[in-house]
Formats: C-alpha cells, structure tokens, sequence
C-alpha cells in the first residue's frame, strides 16, 4: 500500500476476512498448555518482535486443529497470509 510517510514509500498491509469470531473469556479455541505440547512447542508463541515466522510443522498441526475445533477453513488461511507477508518484507 501506498505510503509517502513511510522511509520505503510503502507499508505492508494484510487483507483479511474474519471466518470465525468467538469471546476467549467464554470459548478458548486453541489453550496455551497445548501450545506448549508437540508439535506445537517447536513455535515460540510469545515472541515480541516483527518477522516471526511460524514454522511449517507448527502451522500445518495449528490449522489441522483449528479446523477440527471450529469446523472451518479458510480458503487462504490468516497463517499463511502472515507467513508470506514476513518473508516478503525479509526479502525486499
């Protein structure tokens, strides 16, 4: 996108659409103990930086259960759209 402000002269932006919206204080999809298990806890799910990749093993068991608890899948899932967009701007 467009960005005379930015240094680049452009910004990064993701277009996404919500497909599934739930209160975590009344449903919790996904919890952090089983973050912490394999093959999840190959991920550091706290990291405090821009351009944390997710890592394949982690993204293909994340929306394998994501789909099995929600019963959805995103044709262009959230995941892979941020994914490309890091490597993207690592890139360029």
């Amino acid at each position: 996108m467009p960005d005379t402000a930015s240094k680049r002269g452009y910004r990064l932006c993701i277009d996404f659409v919500y497909d599934f919206l739930a209160n975590a204080n009344e449903r919790v999809v996904v919890t952090r103990d089983e973050l912490r298990a394999h093959p999840f806890s190959v991920q550091t799910w706290d990291a405090q930086m821009s351009g944390t990749l997710i890592k394949p093993i982690a993204e293909g068991a994340l929306e394998k259960l994501w789909t099995e608890r929600t019963g959805r899948r995103s044709s262009f899932s959230v995941i892979q759209a941020i994914d490309r967009s890091m490597r993207a701007e690592k890139s360029g």
